[in-house]
């Protein structure tokens, strides 16, 4: 089972890098730097954060038979959004690490349960429930982060060169002071 959460947390990350990274590519024609660095904290998050929380997964869910998917994928979305409190300019990417954990780890169980069972193969189908819980997850993430920006906007200058074209990201860091 541990192997098994390991390589869901390694392909996750990996997947998550390679698509930013093409992503990145097709709209500035470059990101070799980005890719790695997604991939780097990625890694971190997936095995520091992601392993425990699908163990933790495992366990609540353990004694649930039919309804066991549908709130293991509640736990993977509500622990992913969770992290909007800790890191909230990377609580998207947790996220969709999360989607992504979740459908390879229920997908290598699937596979190494049943081989040659077709009939429960079609759990496939019900691992596409936690898309409701994601796309909630999204709007919660979103709807959090906006007002933290409105707030925060009047506080900063950017100074953007005449005639740059392309993607700007700012990740702030707020500090609060201490009396």
């Amino acid at each position: 089972m541990l192997l098994r959460k390991l390589i869901a947390a390694l392909f996750s990350s990996v997947i998550l890098a390679i698509g930013l990274l093409f992503i990145n590519i097709w709209e500035q024609g470059e990101g070799i730097g980005l890719g790695i660095l997604v991939l780097f904290l990625s890694l971190i998050g997936n095995y520091l954060y992601g392993v425990p929380v699908s163990f933790l997964s495992e366990l609540l869910t353990k004694r649930l038979l039919k309804t066991r998917v549908y709130v293991a994928g509640f736990i993977y979305m509500l622990m992913a959004y969770i992290t909007v409190f800790m890191i909230e300019a990377f609580a998207f990417f947790s996220i969709i690490c999360a989607l992504l954990f979740f459908f390879i780890d229920e997908g290598i169980k699937v596979v190494k349960d049943t081989p040659n069972n077709k009939n429960n193969k079609l759990l496939f189908l019900k691992l596409l429930s936690v898309i409701p819980f994601a796309a909630l997850a999204f709007w919660g993430v979103d709807l959090q982060t906006d007002t933290s920006i409105e707030e925060t906007n009047s506080n900063y200058l950017f100074l953007i060169p005449e005639g740059y074209e392309g993607s700007i990201v700012v990740i702030t860091i707020l500090q609060t002071k201490r009396k």
